[in-house]
């Protein structure tokens, strides 16, 4: 077969430049490898554009509303423009973003924000959230296992902290004792075991109320414990230096001679059962008021208890009476502990459990049949629930 050529003017893009084609001629551009289609006025006429626009510029796509894939042929700001969004967000400011919602633009929260859990208009991807939790000081507020109390070699003054955990009073430090602590209650404060646990000015006193803390060094995450009068450890924590974290976990009283009431401490978590190894009497008499009297028990000041306590009565003649026992807490008649005769016998009611004021207190009178012939009450307590 016969075959002829054509063969278009051509020459590179900068002598197509200053070249000025006629209306309607074709000729090539050897370095864009394009046709350029001339008018007769242009110089350089107009080059058209490849199959793969490879001899397009980038410029040339924006002018013209078209992306890259990658976008960047496009500024920022015509980008958010348009309502459109790059990858990572960068070319958005705060502002658009919060005003995009219902176009689906999302801005994502740092893990600083996250963490400060203040920020309302932005996401979180699960790996921010993830750097969040694991930022945060391991044990839930509130928490508290063991660190339970028992009586050391010295009974009468000694009191050793079982290994356990517990979350600060103020829920910002985690503190974990690893092995058991000793605390002297006749000796003054000074950090580590088998030492002194009492901060001065204060000294061991009879007939006292003394509350346990344990307590932390929140940079070293040293564990150190103590006694003290208040609840909040304030005399503790003014001697205790870099120990400035507290948690309260349990309470001793003294007796009349200032040792240790001896008990046994029951549970590992919030709740705690004590019982006296020697029942305390607190009630056991014949002059018994008519009207609610306040009624002290052997049990901690400073905080509200479930006593266990032993009621009885005894009435010796033909006489009836009735002694009421019950909270400060409450209205009404509360437990009702009847004597009757019987022979010398005591008519009981135990183990019952009626919630003290923070002075350790319940209230109680008694109702005679017959005012001159009272009965002999006594009341006894074996031990007490508490909450920390």
């Amino acid at each position: 077969m016969t075959t002829k050529s054509v063969q278009w003017r051509r020459g590179t893009t900068s002598e197509h430049a200053i070249f000025t084609g006629l209306e309607g001629e074709i000729t090539v551009d050897t370095d864009k490898e394009t046709v350029r289609v001339h008018d007769g006025t242009k110089a350089g006429g107009y080059p058209l554009a490849r199959e793969d626009l490879s001899n397009v510029s980038d410029a040339n796509f924006a002018t013209r509303g078209l992306a890259l894939a990658d976008m960047t042929n496009i500024a920022s700001e015509d980008i958010a423009a348009r309502g459109i969004a790059k990858t990572d967000l960068s070319n958005l400011v705060t502002t658009a973003i919060a005003t995009e919602v219902k176009k689906g633009v999302l801005q994502l929260a740092t893990t600083s924000e996250a963490q400060a859990g203040i920020e309302t208009s932005k996401a979180i991807t699960p790996a921010t959230l993830k750097a969040s939790l694991s930022s945060i000081e391991g044990l839930p507020n509130g928490y508290i296992n063991a660190l339970t109390l028992s009586l050391s070699t010295d009974a009468d003054h000694d009191i050793t902290v079982s290994p356990g955990e517990a979350k600060s009073a103020d829920k910002t430090t985690s503190m974990i004792l690893s092995s058991a602590l000793t605390k002297k209650l006749d000796a003054t404060w000074v950090a580590g075991s088998d030492t002194g646990g009492m901060p001065a000015p204060l000294t061991a006193q009879p007939s006292t109320t003394y509350h346990v803390f344990i307590l932390c060094d929140p940079t070293t995450k040293q564990i150190d414990a103590g006694f003290d009068t208040d609840l909040n450890a304030t005399n503790l924590l003014n001697v205790s230096g870099s120990y400035s974290k507290h948690r309260y976990i349990g309470s001793v009283l003294t007796d009349t001679n200032s040792n240790i009431i001896p008990f046994i401490m029951k549970g590992k978590s919030e709740k705690l059962d004590i019982f006296y190894t020697t029942e305390q009497e607190d009630l056991n008499t014949t002059t018994n008021p008519n009207t609610w009297t306040s009624l002290q028990l052997t049990v901690p000041h400073g905080i509200e208890v479930l006593p266990y306590t032993h009621m009885s009565a005894f009435q010796d003649i033909a006489y009836n009476s009735t002694t009421y026992f019950k909270s400060k807490h409450i209205a009404g008649e509360g437990l009702i502990l009847k004597a009757q005769e019987s022979q010398g016998e005591y008519i009981a009611l135990s183990d019952h459990s009626l919630l003290t004021d923070i002075n350790g207190q319940i209230e109680y009178k008694t109702v005679p049949e017959n005012t001159g012939y009272l009965p002999l009450v006594k009341l006894k307590t074996m031990g007490y629930t508490l909450y920390r």
